[in-house]
């Protein structure tokens, strides 16, 4: 929080812009911006951003009255009295000439949006931190490749770590939590600082967010001093033509570490680069960001989400062809079962799972409230009230660009001028525009602090400080609600969302609830002309996507989609799979392989049509849910039940939702909002048995060694060469303190392993953290060591409780550590047969 009388300062010095820049920049840099580099400011954003800063101060203070006037000017672009009054902030004549002064601020507490007795802008003006640190020290690999000593979070740690010990052609869902870190999840791999390493494809659903992703990697790279940080990453349609050869050439020599890009180009012309790169191996991972708009976007308006998975399959057997493999990641902070399942049918394979990692755990962050309005006019006034009281920066969403561009207009006839409009007709420069303006960069200050647009802006688009989101309309799902309002909070501080509806949005979400969905007969229609049209090779069909039904004489984009939903459909009814994509002289074929034959029956469509009608009933649901919040439901209730999933037979463990919240309409009467839950436990993913030979002389038939050393002189060395050797044989966790993974020696070992032995390198985890509870290790190799010096109780309940560790299971102690059998014996008495530490290695070369 900025004190006051910084702010009083700021205020006497302008139009100085170096002093105001230099006062506000850091506690209060969007109003820096405004007074100093932002000519664009109007009075109206001057006093929002005022308005802002004190309710800040009195909200933290616990005071309603401020601890002085605020001496502000009368000149342009300073704000007259209306102005100051519309922001609800009362000023008086200045004692100076050519000042006024602020003399008080009041509470949002509009009649129309009550909610018990805390004012419409309390929470989100106070900025509170809802969000828990939990870093955890980084694993060898972690460090080495992001030159990061720790993981943000417990949850970004155990998803990096059920990523590198799945098997090497698993698909595995990562679900973590806005702010948990779940890019880097996917983007360790491609860090690594092997040039030759091969490529991570990251499939995004904008090209916005892919230039997006692509400045932060290489902001990443640049802080490693890469060599390539300066490289291109994302691929897109504005990408020059000599820029497109170098990285397909990258891409084929296994010299690009990464390829931000669409489903458009994934499924088009990159297709056959990445087949090349798989078929070499230098294809190392899959990821799908955003993945849960696989499943409604890809059903809609956007089928190449789908089609991805039978790339995926054709890029996955031309790998395994030649003796190779990658990792499919789906990347999500939420997903319903209707996801997972779409996801699931997709991109597992038969008789295999779907590695579920993470946990549904809702934002702590957010607090919502929601008002009903008689009509547009009305809801466009109170939109416009709230901008003029909401601390910035603000995102208001709308449902249609009629709507977008209206809102819009209204602001800027208001004296808005701070902010920006996406919508779906927004091109990528400007998407990029609209986003720097809202950010700044290390070189310039924010000039916006309010955008509206369509919820074709802010998927994945990273703005951490935005406090407040408006929803000028009725969201047609609870998935595309909690997506836009967790645009706001991102830094873990206080926020909150304001949905805003009228009777007439009922009828805009519930078309866009069941648009695009095909029926059954259309879909036969659209399946024959393909079929007529498709060439075979071997059990594939080749069919063309431009095929035409009959009725239609010409060929379109439109034409294209709805084929490509047909194609979805039936692949969701495992009627068939698709296994691949191809373009050929401008036409795209999808390459299906046929599940069934009979499909020329109308009764065995009857099974598509349950498919279809399970989709309507789902996305009716969803609508209830979000009529049930507007009309005054509690949120939280209704995110938890919808973002919990069981286990199934096909999924490796279940999904919890632990019910978070800032405040809604269900919990404020309740008394104080929930508070933060601690982590929920992370299930690590199933493995494969250790079959390395030097593992199996070593434990000869048993599960549990034990090994000490006498200490003395050189026992650092010995027990880091030990994790050496250990590693070098198959075993995958380290349980010990920081004691001794930072010891000098043990620090050498561990860097000399990641780069031997990569992401086999050990895992490292401290004793307390398993007796804690919230963290299991998945059932591979692993080695429990206690150095001579340290205490040894965390160690000794750890082993009574034999059944917290995986096997098998080597243990290292010194001597006279005393036994977790018999408390009146050390290991060494109770296990004379133990070998002794300075022997391990030489007792495996004999």
């Amino acid at each position: 929080m900025i004190d006051l009388i910084t702010v009083q300062r700021a205020v006497d010095a302008w139009p100085d812009n170096a002093q105001v820049e230099a006062l506000l920049s850091e506690a209060a840099p969007r109003l820096a911006s405004a007074l100093s580099a932002d000519e664009r400011a109007g009075p109206a954003d001057i006093a929002s951003l005022i308005r802002g800063v004190l309710r800040e101060w009195q909200v933290v203070e616990h005071s309603t009255r401020l601890p002085s006037p605020l001496r502000v000017p009368v000149a342009p672009p300073w704000p007259d009295p209306t102005v100051w009054e519309a922001a609800g902030i009362q000023v008086a004549p200045g004692q100076v000439e050519g000042t006024r002064r602020i003399v008080g601020v009041e509470a949002w507490a509009p009649d129309w949006l009550r909610s018990g007795d805390e004012a419409a802008d309390t929470y989100p003006a106070s900025r509170e931190d809802r969000r828990p640190l939990d870093p955890r020290p980084g694993d060898p690999i972690w460090a080495s490749y992001t030159g990061l000593a720790d993981y943000r979070s417990l949850e970004q740690r155990e998803a990096v770590r059920a990523v590198i010990v799945s098997a090497a052609d698993a698909t595995i869902l990562v679900c973590l939590p806005t702010g948990s870190g779940k890019s880097l999840v996917g983007l360790l791999t491609a860090l690594r600082p092997d040039l030759t390493n091969g490529t991570t494809v990251v499939i995004v659903p904008t090209v916005s967010l892919a230039i997006d992703q692509e400045e932060q990697f290489r902001s990443h790279l640049a802080r490693l001093n890469a060599p390539d940080a300066t490289d291109t990453f994302a691929f897109h349609s504005g990408l020059q033509l000599p820029a497109r050869i170098a990285m397909f050439g990258r891409i084929r020599s296994g010299q690009q570490r990464v390829v931000f890009t669409s489903p458009e180009s994934a499924c088009g012309v990159l297709g056959e680069v990445l087949g090349d790169a798989a078929e070499s191996g230098y294809l190392k991972q899959l990821v799908i960001d955003e993945a849960h708009t696989v499943s409604s976007w890809g059903a809609e308006f956007r089928p190449d989400f789908q089609m991805l998975a039978g790339v995926r399959k054709q890029l996955l057997a031309r790998a395994k062809g030649a003796g190779h493999a990658f990792r499919t990641l789906l990347m999500t902070a939420t997903a319903t079962q209707p996801d997972i399942d779409t996801l699931t049918d997709l991109f597992v394979e038969r008789n295999a799972c779907l590695v579920v990692c993470g946990a549904a755990a809702l934002r702590p962050e957010l607090g919502y409230w929601s008002a009903r309005s008689d009509d547009v006019t009305q809801r466009r006034e109170r939109v416009l009230e709230a901008v003029m009281h909401l601390p910035r920066p603000i995102f208001v969403y709308t449902s249609t660009r009629e709507d977008a561009n209206e809102i819009y207009a209204s602001l800027a006839e208001a004296g808005l001028r701070r902010a920006v409009i996406v919508t779906g007709e927004t091109n990528d420069e400007g998407r990029r525009a609209a986003l720097r303006a809202l950010r700044g960069d290390a070189t310039h200050p924010p000039t916006a602090d309010v955008a509206v647009g369509t919820s074709a802006f802010g998927l994945g688009i990273d703005v951490p400080d935005v406090r407040s989101v408006i929803h000028a309309c009725l969201p047609e799902s609870v998935d595309r609600y909690y997506q836009e309002v967790g645009r706001a909070g991102r830094d873990g501080r206080a926020a909150a969302g304001y949905l805003l509806w009228t009777s007439d949005d009922e009828n805009v979400a519930r078309s866009l609830s069941e648009a695009k969905l095909i029926g059954v007969p259309l879909a036969r229609e659209r399946w024959t002309a393909m079929l007529r049209a498709s060439t075979q090779s071997d059990d594939v069909l080749w069919v063309p996507l431009d095929a035409l039904r009959i009725g239609l004489l010409d060929v379109s984009d439109e034409n294209e989609k709805w084929n490509a939903r047909t194609l979805a459909l039936m692949a969701r009814a495992r009627f068939v799979s698709l296994v691949g994509a191809r373009h050929e002289e401008g036409r795209h074929f999808i390459g299906v392989r046929l599940e069934r034959h009979d499909l020329g029956a109308a009764s065995a469509w009857d099974e598509v049509e349950l498919v279809r009608r399970g989709s309507i009933s789902v996305r009716r649901q969803q609508l209830a849910a979000v009529l049930g919040i507007a009309r005054g439901g509690g949120v939280c209730e209704v995110l938890s039940e919808i973002y919990s999933v069981p286990r199934s037979p096909t999924r490796t463990a279940a999904l919890a939702a632990h019910e978070e919240c800032g405040g809604c309409n269900g919990c404020r009467s309740l008394g104080p909002r929930l508070p933060a839950t601690p982590p929920v436990p992370i299930a690590p993913p199933p493995v494969l048995p250790s079959s390395e030979d030097g593992m199996a002389r070593l434990l000869q038939g048993r599960d549990l060694v034990a090994v000490t050393d006498a200490g003395g002189e050189g026992w650092e060395r010995r027990y880091a060469r030990a994790v050496g050797y250990l590693c070098g044989i198959g075993t995958r966790h380290a349980v010990c303190s920081q004691l001794l993974t930072g010891s000098r020696a043990m620090r050498r070992e561990l860097d000399e392993l990641v780069l031997a032995f990569d992401e086999r390198a050990p895992l490292m985890t401290e004793p307390e953290e398993l007796l804690d509870g919230g963290v299991a290790l998945a059932a591979l190799p692993t080695v429990l060591l206690l150095a001579p010096d340290e205490p040894q109780d965390a160690l000794l309940r750890l082993l009574g409780h034999l059944r917290m560790l995986p096997r098998p299971l080597i243990v290292v102690v010194p001597d006279d550590c005393t036994s977790w059998e018999r408390p009146d014996m050390t290991v060494r008495e109770m296990h004379p047969a133990a070998l002794r530490l300075e022997n391990l290695w030489e007792d495996e070369r004999s």
